[in-house]
């Protein structure tokens, strides 16, 4: 647990401490990267893996206020949103930085997402510019052209039909005497995308405030950020957090694209001494399986992993190999930043690591916790059942142009839509999730894009699409489904339902966990078709390999 007084438990409200290692900027995002790049200047901020480019922070600060007077120049105001698309490369986070210095809002895109979502979420935030690597533009244009929309397009590298992005890095005779804008600390700073509760995609906004708060968090904790490996790109919100941790500390990211290229993801841990790995469960899965013999993780001394579960075996192997890190699962959300976390400072934090493995980790600092019983609403005590609360400083503001009021309880708490409980030290462990989203080999899948094209057939009266556990990919996709009346049910009838999915949505969407015939789906006493039900009856054995 490791805070610096431990937290208190009154009518089963968990409050922790309100104690500040970091005390945020008050004029925004843009002011605190401004003044730490400038602080380091010449010290390395950033390498590359894929090319062993490094960069540095006088380097980073002069292109994005490069970039930022040009957005000017374009016209954009805090009224508009600027995009990118691009996996990780030296530049693919000066956009970024750019939009946080001239108040801008952001909102970013990554081209291995659902096109479905992809679709309403471009109509949705509607960006005046997007910036795009070459690998994801023939996924921009394609998500261009359903939508209806034509955003200023300004690519990385040369092109003849659009903006070159290194055109517009030329010497601004403005930028020796730029300061960032002073921004309000409820206006808003980023958007990031989620498939919400209600399975259909959502953007979550951030305000400076709310965005300094989760970094905050990050910053309380005694962890070793001095060379920070991540191939998130900005659709993630770990991106744009750790980015801030790494120009706030002054350390350096260590860039990968992709964790396709397992031998390049060996090689840049080694090579660059990465000393924190953010990393998902299955991306650790799938890397291991290309993990070459010789190679020195030595220094490597904490493992996240986020986004996912670990069965205790595999937990075990992964603790085993990185022998000199912790290896610890956390928990968060887009909405929350980092919740919960294994933070290892006494022996007895140490025991409760070694000891607690099905833990998803402990309270931090500055935020407050509750168990809720989802049909009561009393506030639970220890090893109860119940969806988590979450009660920050600063709450993030809201979904874009979508209602968030199911989303808090009357006395603001953020519900996160799990079931968990917590132990007497304050450790809390996961239970199952109330939410109707699907986790896919990392990625979240909206289930109500599946039902709403299911529904377009006209032997299907009802359908509920729920996520299968699974040991390796995180869940499965599932349809189950009820037929109209007088209905005959073929033999390949399952088959269809399933290739008619993979013909309107594409792979992405494949129903792995196959299709389910039922009588009559169950509803919750609130209307609500019952996922928990659902999943519990059609549980599948986990094969532990």
């Amino acid at each position: 647990m490791a805070l610096s007084t431990k937290p208190t438990c009154k009518n089963g409200i968990i409050t922790t401490p309100d104690d500040r290692k970091y005390n945020p900027d008050p004029r925004g995002v843009g002011y605190e990267f401004f003044t730490h790049l400038k602080k380091y200047g010449s010290k390395i901020i950033q390498i590359d893996a894929l090319t062993g480019e490094a960069d540095t922070c006088d380097s980073l600060l002069q292109r994005s206020i490069r970039i930022a007077l040009k957005l000017l120049e374009f016209g954009v105001t805090s009224n508009d949103t600027i995009s990118t698309c691009s996996l990780n490369h030296i530049n693919s986070c000066v956009p970024i930085f750019a939009s946080f210095f001239i108040g801008v809002k952001s909102a970013s895109f990554d081209f291995r997402m659902q096109d479905k979502e992809a679709v309403i979420l471009m109509e949705e935030i509607n960006p005046k510019i997007i910036f795009v690597d070459f690998q994801s533009l023939s996924f921009l244009e394609s998500i261009l052209k359903q939508s209806n929309r034509s955003p200023t397009i300004i690519v990385f590298g040369e092109s003849h039909q659009y903006i070159n992005f290194f055109d517009l890095l030329e010497p601004n005779p403005e930028e020796d005497k730029f300061k960032p804008t002073e921004i309000d600390e409820d206006q808003i700073a980023i958007i990031f995308f989620t498939s919400g509760s209600s399975g259909m995609p959502k953007g979550i906004c951030l305000s400076h405030g709310a965005f300094l708060e989760q970094i905050a968090v990050l910053l309380n904790m005694n962890e070793p950020y001095d060379r920070i490996w991540d191939d998130s790109t900005f659709y993630w919100t770990c991106s744009s957090l750790y980015w801030a941790v790494t120009i706030i500390k002054g350390g350096c990211k260590i860039l990968v694209p992709t964790v396709i290229e397992a031998e390049l993801v060996w090689n840049s841990i080694s090579t660059y001494h990465a000393t924190y790995l953010l990393i998902t469960p299955f991306e650790l899965r799938f890397i291991w399986k290309f993990k070459p013999d010789d190679v020195c993780v030595d220094s490597v001394r904490t493992v996240a992993l986020v986004g996912g579960t670990l069965p205790e075996h595999e937990l075990i192997k992964y603790r085993n190999f990185f022998s000199k890190a912790k290896v610890a699962l956390d928990y968060g959300s887009t909405e929350t930043g980092l919740a919960l976390f294994f933070q290892v400072e006494t022996k007895k934090d140490l025991e409760f690591l070694n000891k607690k493995l099905k833990s998803a980790g402990s309270v931090l600092n500055r935020i407050s916790y509750k168990i809720v019983d989802v049909n009561t609403q009393e506030i639970l005590g220890p090893y109860q059942n119940g969806q988590l609360h979450i009660k920050m400083k600063k709450m993030f503001s809201g979904y874009h142009n979508n209602d968030a009021s199911e989303q808090f309880d009357k006395d603001g708490w953020f519900k996160t839509g799990d079931i968990m409980y917590y132990d007497e030290d304050y450790y809390f462990y996961f239970v199952e999730k109330l939410k109707t989203t699907i986790k896919y080999r990392g990625v979240t899948v909206s289930p109500k894009i599946i039902e709403n094209v299911l529904m377009q057939r006209d032997d299907i009266k009802a359908v509920c699409v729920i996520g299968i556990d699974h040991s390796e990919d995180d869940e499965h996709i599932m349809a189950v489904v009820e037929l109209k009346n007088g209905h005959v049910i073929k033999s390949d009838f399952k088959t269809s339902v399933c290739q008619y999915v993979e013909k309107e949505l594409g792979d992405k969407f494949m129903l792995q966990g196959g299709v389910e015939i039922v009588e009559k789906i169950p509803f919750t006493p609130s209307g609500k078709y019952d996922i928990r039900k659902l999943k519990l009856r059609f549980k599948k054995p986990q094969i532990v390999q």
